[in-house]
């Protein structure tokens, strides 16, 4: 037999301590008996060497029976191994190997509907009801390519080692009793698989990323990349060839400019500071120091390719440059608050770090998005990322968590996928008087401007559209979006890569997945809701 199998059968990854003491203190054992045996075989031991020897083969006795009761614990809580139920898969040669009817615990979304459960089968396979809905943050299980996502995160829990509640204590000690009818623990998360599965659909192949938060306590509803793959027909080797990069998470993995989706940030950290002017947006743009070139509205650009002159508008207020996205407003506006805020607010918001979505410390999690650390003579660059471009680069969960402190009236939760972890507050970002403002300019996004479509009849949507330059191809699409807007139950961001103005792309894709999340009962237009 390889070493590799008989360290499997002791599971010295699970308890190497143990495995080589007992190793060590039986090869002692097997030394002494074989000198004594010398030693007694040459000639007659007196009584006091004799009770000695009786003391050694005592010693060994316990030894060997330390020995057997290690192995007994293969036999008892071997389902908890995942080694050793690798190798009497593989070796044990009986009709129906116990190891085989071992099952892994299942996931479920928050309405208990399975998303993850080990087939009848023996041996059982792992099948997936969210198919490629669920396969960058839910992962796979794989005799051949092994673990990721949260079937990797939480692998303890599913495959029965590690108990988390009084009633999966009950279910290890039938375990250990019952081998037969073995199982995992199950775990439960805050997603609505249904949710899930239609955000899929409504990208419909095409690269992006949706991510849904419940702002009044963190709890991710939906986290959907796209285009993704099969969990459970894994053939590698086609899905490496394609170019359309299928195992990229883009919700957790993906950095994007944000485009205008991040004015609101800007908008509530000045309101924060007391800075709320009216100003021109002339024709002729916004040129901060050190600038190579001005800043225009987006409008500007539209009318030149009529061959017209933009003329600008004349005193603007916050609120409208909110609601008709004015890049003039918002690039003086960034410079106006100062590097020294911006740097503040991004990383109050938790730029430049990991976001988790678990309390484990080995759980997925959002690579930090990049806010540059700006100085005084960043004018140009702190006038970029104003309006969201430059050096500034976000995760579409990033962008989920800054729609939400601005939903709940300043307050940020930490995002969380297990429906048992419980709430997390990360800290007051803003005041609520600030939010609440953002908000309504928001809702006349929405209602009169760049968010039109996502304008819907059961109930009032706030939202900021995105069109953020790409460095290859057309622009990215965002639209972020929180209903009802007076009191927001959710929190909705969209990112599609390539896919020109969000006003004709990620907005109305956006309203289709609002109208299920209502048909669905997930959030319910009250009466401050309803249009009026």
């Amino acid at each position: 037999m390889s070493p590799e199998p008989c360290e499997a059968i002791l599971d010295l990854a699970a308890r190497p301590e143990a495995g080589a003491i007992l190793r060590l203190v039986f090869l002692a054992g097997l030394a002494c008996c074989a000198v004594f045996a010398l030693f007694t075989s040459s000639r007659p031991l007196p009584a006091d060497r004799a009770l000695r020897g009786a003391g050694v083969i005592t010693g060994m006795s316990l030894c060997v029976l330390a020995i057997l009761g290690y192995q007994a614990t293969w036999q008892l809580a071997g389902f908890a191994r995942p080694r050793f139920l690798r190798f009497m898969r593989h070796y044990d040669r009986r009709s129906t190997p116990a190891a085989d009817t071992f099952h892994r615990g299942r996931i479920l979304d928050r309405n208990g509907l399975i998303i993850a459960m080990d087939s009848d089968t023996i041996p059982p396979t792992r099948m997936y009801t969210m198919g490629p809905a669920g396969a960058h943050i839910i992962g796979y299980n794989s005799p051949q390519f092994g673990k990721t996502g949260l079937e990797k995160a939480f692998d303890p829990m599913l495959s029965g080692r590690e108990p988390a509640s009084k009633k999966q204590f009950t279910r290890l000690y039938k375990n250990l009793m019952d081998h037969a009818s073995a199982a995992g623990f199950d775990l439960r998360l805050t997603l609505d698989s249904r949710l899930q599965q239609v955000a899929y659909a409504v990208l419909a192949g095409r690269a992006g990323a949706c991510v849904i938060l419940d702002p009044r306590n963190g709890a991710i509803l939906t986290l959907v990349s796209s285009p993704s793959f099969d969990p459970e027909v894994l053939a590698m080797h086609q899905i490496l060839e394609r170019r359309d990069a299928p195992l990229l998470n883009r919700v957790l993995q993906g950095r994007y400019p944000p485009g205008s989706a991040f004015k609101p940030l800007i908008a509530a950290a000045a309101l924060e500071e007391g800075i709320d002017p009216i100003w021109d947006c002339p024709a002729e743009g916004f040129r901060p120091r050190y600038a190579p070139a001005a800043i225009h509205d987006h409008e500007f650009y539209e009318w030149q390719r009529r061959g017209r002159t933009w003329p600008g508008r004349l005193d603007v207020d916050l609120d409208t440059a909110l609601a008709k996205s004015s890049n003039v407003y918002f690039a003086r506006l960034g410079v106006e608050l100062g590097y020294q805020a911006f740097n503040r607010v991004t990383a109050a918001i938790q730029f430049n770090q990991p976001i988790r979505l678990t309390r484990l410390p080995h759980g997925p999690a959002a690579i930090p998005s990049l806010a540059p650390r700006l100085t005084a003579d960043d004018e140009g660059e702190l006038a970029q990322c104003s309006i969201g471009q430059g050096q500034m680069l976000a995760t579409p969960m990033q962008m989920a968590l800054l729609g939400a402190a601005i939903a709940k009236d300043g307050i940020l939760y930490a995002p969380r996928l297990v429906r048992d972890e419980p709430p997390t507050i990360l800290g007051r970002v803003f005041s609520p008087e600030s939010t609440r403002r953002v908000r309504r300019a928001l809702r006349d996004a929405v209602r009169v401007g760049t968010g039109r479509k996502a304008n819907l009849a059961a109930i009032d949507v706030a939202g900021k559209t995105g069109t953020a330059q790409a460095a290859t191809g057309a622009d990215h699409a965002w639209f972020m979006a929180m209903a009802p807007a007076e009191q927001p139950q959710l929190v909705l961001v969209l990112l599609v890569e390539h896919a020109g103005y969000a006003s004709q792309s990620a907005v109305p894709m956006t309203a289709e997945i609002l109208r299920a999340a209502v048909r669905f009962g997930i959030f319910s237009p009250d009466a401050r809701g309803r249009k009026r």
